[in-house]
């Protein structure tokens, strides 16, 4: 079973079975443990708080089967401080990415709780200020 975890507006990716989440929210009792073979969940970390994230990457990996894949992102705050210190992201569009967000993480904090959990780290991936990590359950 293939899944993605998306926002409410986002568009959904056919052939997936489709998990909208909400602010600090996400319901995953639909789905078995070990069920699923790949879960993309790219855009999904800003909509818990800092406090949260630990228990949702461990509840996504619990779905997740042997062999199988994650691939989950968010903004990455050290990038979008200094876009904004530069004026890569005017002060509107800074104001606009806060307002959509519960938190932001930094890519190397994801990449080590995503460790601590038995993953195996198969790449990163940095656009702008969002970030994506991809790993894969041994």
């Amino acid at each position: 079973m293939k899944i993605q975890i998306l926002r409410e507006n986002q568009q959904a990716i056919e052939n997936y079975t489709k998990i909208i989440v909400g602010d600090n929210q996400i319901d995953l009792s639909s789905i078995s443990d070990n069920e699923c073979s790949f879960i993309l969940a790219n855009d999904i970390l800003d909509s818990f708080s800092v406090e949260n994230i630990d228990q949702l990457i461990k509840s996504i990996i619990k779905k997740l089967r042997i062999n199988g894949s994650v691939v989950i992102g968010g903004t990455e705050m050290r990038l979008f401080c200094k876009n904004v210190i530069n004026g890569s992201i005017n002060t509107g569009q800074a104001s606009n990415i806060i307002n959509l967000t519960q938190s932001m993480s930094t890519i190397n904090d994801i990449v080590d709780l995503i460790k601590s959990s038995g993953l195996n780290i198969e790449s990163t991936l940095i656009r702008g200020v969002h970030y994506e990590v991809k790993a894969k359950r041994g």
